[in-house]
């Protein structure tokens, strides 16, 4: 997932979308039970289950 964000994000980006990616993961993308119909970023995710 990293690669595909550094690919298509401007270097001078990096800080903060790295900041809203770990609130991302700790609001919407939990380990135990991910909220992936809220997610605003599944095709970067590997791992993603489409629910809905």
């Amino acid at each position: 997932m990293q690669a595909k964000i550094v690919e298509q994000l401007p270097k001078s980006g990096w800080g903060n979308c790295f900041v809203f990616m770990t609130y991302h993961s700790r609001t919407i993308c939990k380990a135990k039970k991910p909220a992936c119909n809220a997610c605003v970023v599944t095709d970067l995710g590997p791992s993603c289950v489409q629910v809905g």
